[in-house]
């Protein structure tokens, strides 16, 4: 999962942007992309199991 996480970070980091005050959105954004990174993640081990 720290593969994930590493991911997920650069993902929010182009996302956010330059916008430092909105850190409650930037907050809410992470974890919208860390659970979406979860979950990619997760399928993509079960589609190379089943192969």
């Amino acid at each position: 999962m720290q593969n994930g996480m590493m991911i997920t970070d650069c993902l929010t980091y182009q996302w956010s942007g330059t916008q430092e005050e909105e850190t409650n959105d930037k907050q809410v954004k992470k974890a919208t992309y860390q659970i979406m990174a979860a979950v990619v993640i997760k399928y993509i081990i079960k589609v190379r199991h089943m192969k």
